[in-house]
């Protein structure tokens, strides 16, 4: 008589793929794409998260249809890997990436929209981000929006607006925030990063999020010393 599978043998086994997939792409790029590619057609959401976040790691594209797909997966959490992927430098539909950050139900998603629209959005997604900066109430989003703002359009108002989410009374925010005022460094700003950083890592007092704001700091403290970093 054989036992039911139960949810640790499922985590077992969804581990397993995830490890199986870092194995194959270092051995057999080709054959771990192949591979990814079927789990994005998989029943389990956890194994279509696998697929996506090995897509994002090799920076390799599946096709128009499939990231649609993903984007438009009823599970948030899916939803979030194909916007990584997207990040990773995986071309998606400009008016669902905007669809995405105005109307999407769930807070992760807006953030994560917002920030992959900031990595690889255009200037005509500028008046749509507007738009829902002027409505979004959560602090993460809105770190996400300004991000994507500051990028996009270069308006000192919005790294200041941004650097003001670091001080937010939410600590998902916090920590949120400092990865996006990382992501906008560049040289004519690097020094106020620093500044801003260190200013936050003073005032947490939470471990786990001084800590992720002291590892930007460091990065940031690694790109002022050296004289090739410049803005991705």
């Amino acid at each position: 008589m054989t036992s039911e599978p139960n949810d640790t043998e499922d985590d077992n086994e969804r581990s397993g793929l995830r490890e199986d997939l870092r194995a194959l792409k270092e051995s057999s790029p080709d054959e771990a794409f192949a591979q990814a590619i079927q789990c994005l057609q998989n029943a389990d959401y956890e194994v279509r998260i696998a697929g996506l976040e090995c897509l994002a790691s090799m920076k390799r594209d599946p096709g128009v249809d499939a990231v649609t797909r993903a984007l438009r997966d009823p599970v948030s959490l899916v939803r979030v890997a194909a916007l990584e992927l997207v990040a990773a430098g995986v071309p998606a539909s400009s008016a669902l990436l905007e669809r995405l950050v105005s109307s999407d139900p769930t807070e992760v998603v807006r953030a994560y929209a917002g920030w992959a629209i900031a990595r690889w959005g255009s200037r005509q997604a500028l008046p749509t981000l507007r738009k829902r900066l002027l409505v979004e109430q959560s602090a993460v989003v809105r770190s996400g929006l300004l991000e994507a703002l500051y990028l996009l359009s270069a308006h000192p108002p919005y790294l200041d607006m941004l650097f003001a989410g670091l001080t937010s009374s939410d600590p998902d925010a916090r920590a949120f925030t400092s990865n996006a005022v990382l992501g906008v460094a560049a040289r004519e700003n690097i020094q106020r990063i620093i500044e801003a950083l260190r200013s936050a890592l003073a005032e947490e007092t939470f471990p786990t999020i001084a800590e992720t704001i002291r590892h930007n700091l460091e990065t940031a403290e690694d790109m002022q010393r050296d004289d090739d970093y410049e803005l991705e």
